[in-house]
């Protein structure tokens, strides 16, 4: 059963994840879980100490190339077999990098803005200033990449800004202390060119829970 969760949303996101992650460790190894309005998944445990590339699904990176060394060539047919990329997306950069394929554009971070303790809104524009940004629906999300201690780290982001906003992307980020990717964005050490975000994307509907399964 699934918990009410706006698609695309990052609040509850931890919440999200541990209720796929159990969902996953439950069901025996080679059936499928589905997700409404997303293609099924064949879900494999992965072994301790894997590298993981979809932390929803808990999709181990050998997985992925495994299938790419299949032939899988494209992020559709990824998701298809593996699941990847379809609960919140923040994958997607990491898996358009192991097809070789681009995501997402270049953005400079624009203005930082204070909302209250411990909460700040990021503004990021396109490096390119003939890009003209999809126009986003309320409750739409972008994922925001950046590089971390060497690795791509890629998160997820409601949109803040008002629809169809084609100038910029906004969001609002709280920074968590075990938060690594708010850690960074709040941090010095973060650059003002941002290595992407993706064109907004989600469905703006909700999952409905029984109350069974609170």
């Amino acid at each position: 059963m699934f918990r009410s969760v706006s698609s695309g949303q990052p609040d509850g996101e931890r919440e999200l994840r541990d209720q796929w992650v159990s969902d996953a460790a439950n069901v025996p190894r080679g059936l499928a879980i589905f997700q409404p309005g997303a293609a099924s998944a064949t879900v494999d445990c992965p072994k301790e100490g894997e590298e993981i590339v979809c932390e929803c699904l808990q999709v181990p990176l050998e997985t992925v190339r495994a299938c790419i060394a299949r032939g899988l060539a494209t992020q559709e047919e990824l998701a298809c077999e593996t699941g990847v990329t379809t609960v919140c997306g923040g994958c997607t950069p990491r898996v358009s990098a192991l097809l070789g394929v681009g995501s997402g554009f270049r953005v400079r971070l624009a203005e930082v803005r204070g909302i209250s303790p411990g909460v700040r809104s990021f503004r990021f524009e396109p490096l390119d200033p003939a890009r003209e940004l999809r126009p986003a629906l309320p409750g739409q999300h972008i994922v925001v990449s950046g590089t971390i201690r060497g690795r791509l780290v890629s998160r997820p982001y409601t949109l803040t800004s008002p629809a169809g906003e084609q100038e910029f992307h906004e969001i609002s980020v709280k920074r968590e202390p075990d938060g690594l990717f708010s850690m960074w964005l709040f941090s010095d050490r973060r650059p003002a060119t941002m290595p992407s975000t993706s064109p907004s994307r989600g469905a703006t509907s909700t999952w409905i829970w029984s109350s069974a399964a609170r």
